[in-house]
């Protein structure tokens, strides 16, 4: 089981979760971070069994953006509900005593203790660190740093990245035996630059906001907005579904290709159903030509994107 667990909000905070459960993955190892509770099947003890996610880390960080504190469609504080996923994730924590880091994302401030039910008020007393867009990475460190000095996690950084630079001697002798010519290494370097070169070129004009017009299939037609955040071939960002915005996951860019996908919950009386949707867009001039495709099995749904104030 993983040593560390992301606690989040996916309306709230999912791409900021996302970019640090993918860095503390590239120092710690992939083994060593959770972040969701998906593999939950119908008819289990949730609660039991987030219970037992947590008690098996040495460390939960509850990322925390402006709409942590939500209500839900009856007014109530989300965090009142004794059921509540985070709740219980942070409750657990605080319970066993483990470390536990406030994240602030998008300008969050740390909620007060009179903003939080009576088993979370212990929260507000906790240092926070805060994750900005403009130093993402520097905040990360901090966290990596507090990390580190807990045992199951001590050296583990050290370690990986000795693995990653230390080549075995199969390698070396390989390296030796080869004679590959100067000039086709040349070639090759110059060729990913350009690749490289043209990443950057593509991130760059993806960043920013986006708007579409859409006709679901179902007969209504929203005027979406896209919020973009590329690093290198990574795509962070909110797009809204519906006209409530959700956070990007797997958001990935090929070239002039970018694809990803957003999670809901769709109500049907009393039945609760997690749905997602996966979105493929390719960048032609100023637009991007998408194509929506949900898990239901309904026909896919195109539209074009423009840049807002473009």
């Amino acid at each position: 089981m993983a040593g560390i667990f992301i606690s989040y909000r996916r309306s709230d905070s999912a791409p900021h979760a996302g970019r640090l459960h993918d860095r503390l993955c590239d120092y710690f190892g992939p083994d060593k971070v959770f972040m969701d509770v998906d593999d939950i099947k119908p008819g289990a003890d949730f609660v039991s069994l987030i219970g037992e996610k947590v008690a098996s880390c040495d460390a939960l960080i509850a990322v925390i953006g402006r709409g942590w504190l939500m209500r839900d469609e009856y007014g109530k504080p989300r965090l009142d509900d004794p059921t509540d996923f985070v709740r219980l994730e942070v409750e657990h924590a605080l319970r066993r005593g483990i470390l536990l880091i406030p994240a602030l994302v998008e300008g969050a401030e740390m909620p007060r203790a009179e903003d939080l039910p009576a088993p979370l008020s212990e929260l507000s007393q906790r240092q926070a660190v805060e994750l900005s867009d403009k130093d993402f990475q520097r905040g990360v460190d901090k966290i990596i740093a507090v990390l580190e000095k807990l045992p199951a996690l001590r050296n583990l950084g050290t370690k990986l990245e000795r693995r990653a630079k230390a080549p075995d001697a199969s390698t070396v002798r390989q390296a030796r035996s080869w004679g590959v010519p100067v000039a086709l290494l040349l070639v090759m370097a110059f060729i990913a630059w350009q690749w490289s070169a043209g990443q950057k070129t593509t991130a760059g004009t993806l960043a920013g906001e986006w708007a579409a017009n859409i006709a679901y299939g179902w007969g209504d037609s929203y005027k979406e907005q896209f919020t973009f955040k590329p690093e290198d071939k990574q795509l962070f960002g909110t797009v809204s579904f519906l006209g409530a915005v959700r956070g990007i996951e797997k958001g990935e860019i090929d070239g002039e290709v970018l694809s990803f996908t957003v999670r809901y919950q769709e109500k049907v009386g009393e039945t609760v159903t997690d749905r997602t949707n996966t979105y493929r867009g390719k960048l032609e001039g100023g637009e991007i030509r998408f194509t929506m495709q949900d898990d239901k099995g309904s026909p896919p749904v195109e539209f074009v994107a423009r840049r807002i104030g473009g």
